[in-house]
């Protein structure tokens, strides 16, 4: 299963909560005061193993079968810091305010999201192998254009790795991909998710954002 979703994330999309994990949010005031609105960061922390199955489909592309968003949606599975090799991880982060989160579009982003993946290889192997070497992180949002929805997408080890080995990866995501209220990560199978992190900067015309 690898293979194919290596193949449909990376031809249509190169050419990157909760779960059973919880999200915590934190607001910071923004600098900027010269939009009539009102400014702050938006922080939101994924981590588990607590919180309910949170996944947006509709950010996923559409080949996937019915058993395989199965084995996705499983709490039981689809945890932050597997430990078993052969488990995809996936996650949801969802925006409060955003239209497509509550139906009342009262926030906006001001500039791009940065997100923070840090990763534990459970299989190390050289480049390029059947191990966590050739695990692919996707940025997924079903605003991006292709049936894929991938805004970006890389592999995580591409100089081969170390089983226990931990990397930290950033990427920035432009506000047009975050207009719908949520953002989605996909993680191949030897590699854990230990946490992520979304970090934005909003402009709220309400009081009522969560």
């Amino acid at each position: 299963m690898k293979h194919i979703l290596i193949a449909a994330a990376l031809l249509t999309g190169l050419m990157a909560t909760g779960f059973s994990q919880s999200q915590e949010e934190r607001r910071e005031d923004g600098k900027d005061h010269s939009l009539p609105c009102k400014q702050e960061r938006l922080v939101i922390q994924a981590h588990g193993p607590t919180g309910k199955a949170n996944l947006d489909h509709s950010d996923f592309w559409t080949n996937f079968t019915a058993a395989e968003f199965s084995a996705l949606d499983n709490p039981a599975t689809n945890l932050f810091n597997q430990t078993a090799i052969n488990q995809h991880f996936a996650y949801t982060f969802r925006f409060p305010g955003w239209p497509g989160s509550n139906g009342k579009e009262c926030c906006r982003c001001i500039e791009g999201a940065t997100l923070t993946v840090t990763f534990k290889a459970l299989q190390g192997g050289p480049p390029q192998s059947a191990t966590s070497a050739n695990d692919v992180i996707s940025i997924l949002s079903s605003l991006a254009p292709g049936p894929s929805h991938v805004v970006t997408s890389q592999i995580l080890w591409p100089s081969g790795v170390k089983t226990g080995q931990t990397e930290t990866l950033t990427f920035k995501i432009p506000c047009k991909y975050l207009a719908n209220g949520h953002l989605s990560i996909f993680v191949e199978d030897d590699t854990a998710v230990v946490s992520a992190e979304l970090s934005l900067l909003r402009c709220c015309l309400e009081d009522d954002r969560k």
